[in-house]
């Protein structure tokens, strides 16, 4: 699929035009080579360390400082519950140059966190797939594409969350809102 429109998608990045892809799309993302998009970086989206098919609610701090355009309207450290459901979403590098170039481009984006906001440093199930550096999602060099495996539109309204009915308001966003929010923000400013 993508070598029939690789032409295409190139020029429609290239133009800033926003992409994102979640859990599956971030895997065609990877997989294409548009994320993140560094020559001789090689990454990969691999099989949960649990070997399971892990369907559960997790905590992500964004911790982009800005070189994602598409989460600058989410806050620096902001800690967001949104649900995962993959078998397959273990952010691995081909080496440690690889992941060098990745974290001094600013393209880590989001990492599974503790509800406290604190780093899970791996550990299950705070970090439910074993992703080096707790990795959720990153972005590409130019901060236009975005790819996550966590599913934001699964957490935009409160009703959506696992425990809306102990809460006095099921009315409102759940935090799965201030990414698609922030997304819509930029598409509306640069088009």
């Amino acid at each position: 699929m993508i070598a029939k429109i690789e032409n295409e998608l190139r020029e429609f990045i290239r133009e800033g035009r926003a992409i994102l892809g979640i859990c599956n799309g971030f895997q065609v993302l990877v997989e294409s080579g548009l994320i993140p998009g560094l020559n001789n970086v090689q990454v990969s989206l691999t099989v949960n360390t649990s070997a399971k098919y892990e369907c559960r609610w997790v905590y992500l701090k964004h911790v982009n400082n800005g070189k994602c355009l598409l989460t600058r309207e989410v806050p620096k450290d902001r800690v967001l519950r949104v649900p995962v459901g993959h078998g397959e979403g273990r952010f691995i590098v081909s080496d440690e140059d690889s992941l060098k170039e990745i974290i001094n481009n600013d393209l880590i984006v989001f990492k599974y966190a503790r509800p406290d906001g604190s780093e899970a440093d791996g550990e299950y199930p705070y970090n439910p797939n074993g992703s080096v550096m707790d990795i959720a999602g990153i972005c590409n060099i130019d901060g236009n594409v975005l790819g996550m495996m966590p599913h934001p539109e699964r957490a935009f309204f409160r009703w959506q969350l696992p425990d809306w009915t102990r809460t006095s308001n099921a009315e409102g966003y759940g935090d799965g809102y201030y990414i698609i929010e922030s997304i819509v923000k930029y598409v509306e400013k640069k088009f």
